[in-house]
Parts: C-alpha cells; sequence; structure tokens
C-alpha cells in the first residue's frame, strides 16, 4: 500500500520555497509612521531648532536638516531591506517593488512632518508644545510661506 499526497501538497512546498520579496505594505506602513512621528517628536522637543546653528557643510548643510534628511532615508532603507534568509528557504531576490516599500515609508514620514508644519500654521501649538517656534516651522518648510487657511466659514 502506497500513501497518496494531496494534489495541493506538492503546490504548496513549491510556495514554501520561493524566493520572498522584501516588498511588504503593512511593514512599510509601520515603518513610515514610525519615522514621521520621530521627525515630530525630535522636532517638537527642539532637538532640530537647536542643532541648525551647527553647520556640517558651511552654507548649505546644517545639522538639524541633516537630522531630518537620514531618519527618512535610514527608514526607507529598512523598509525595503531584503528579509533574512532562513533555513531551507530560498534566498530572496530583490525586486523592483522592494524601492516602492521605501518610497511608501519615506513618503508617509515626511507627510508627518509637512502636517505638523500645516497645523502650526493653523492650531497654535506652541500651549502644548513650547518649542514648536515659527523658527521650527520655517527650518522645516525651508522658509516657504505658509498658505493661509480660513477657518471661520
Amino acid at each position: 500500500m502506497t500513501a497518496t499526497q494531496p494534489p495541493n501538497a506538492s503546490v504548496q512546498a513549491a510556495t514554501a520555497m520561493a524566493p520572498r520579496s522584501a516588498f511588504d505594505l503593512r511593514k512599510s506602513l509601520q515603518i513610515g509612521l514610525i519615522a514621521g512621528l520621530t521627525m515630530v517628536m525630535i522636532s517638537s522637543m527642539g532637538i532640530v531648532e537647536t542643532f541648525d546653528g551647527r553647520m556640517i557643510i558651511h552654507p548649505f548643510l546644517s545639522l538639524g536638516h541633516a537630522l531630518l534628511f537620514f531618519i527618512p532615508l535610514i527608514a526607507g532603507h529598512v523598509a525595503g531591506k531584503l528579509p533574512p534568509i532562513l533555513e531551507g528557504m530560498a534566498e530572496p531576490e530583490h525586486h523592483p517593488r522592494d524601492v516602492l516599500g521605501g518610497l511608501i515609508s519615506g513618503a508617509i514620514a515626511g507627510s508627518m512632518l509637512a502636517l505638523l508644519a500645516l497645523l502650526a500654521g493653523v492650531i497654535d501649538l506652541r500651549t502644548l508644545f513650547i518649542n514648536v517656534s515659527p523658527a521650527l516651522i520655517s527650518l522645516i518648510t525651508f522658509n516657504a510661506e505658509q498658505p493661509a487657511v480660513d477657518c471661520s466659514s
């Protein structure tokens, strides 16, 4: 007597051994939210404004801007990183979708900082966060004019 395997068993074994991509939408969203909250919190605690006085490349790049630049960059790298190689599994391969995970997480992080700048223009956040000053908002927005929002109507 021979044991027979169900017809789906070979298909399940083949898909279990298939290489995995690094792109995971839930992971990209989580990393983007964490990076965005990190950028908002270090900005609202006054770290970015304090570090802005230290120039890395004299006329162009301050430490405050570099800090805000590298957080989404690192988040994008983590979101697009390949998963670890597990024993018995095929080695994961790079796909263009991996870059998409990094772009999503970086865009979410940057949009959360932009939301802070917009909220500071509409609501006085200094009652809760005393370091959210007009100087910080001009630093975040690169001295751009804030759009006027009329909430009276």
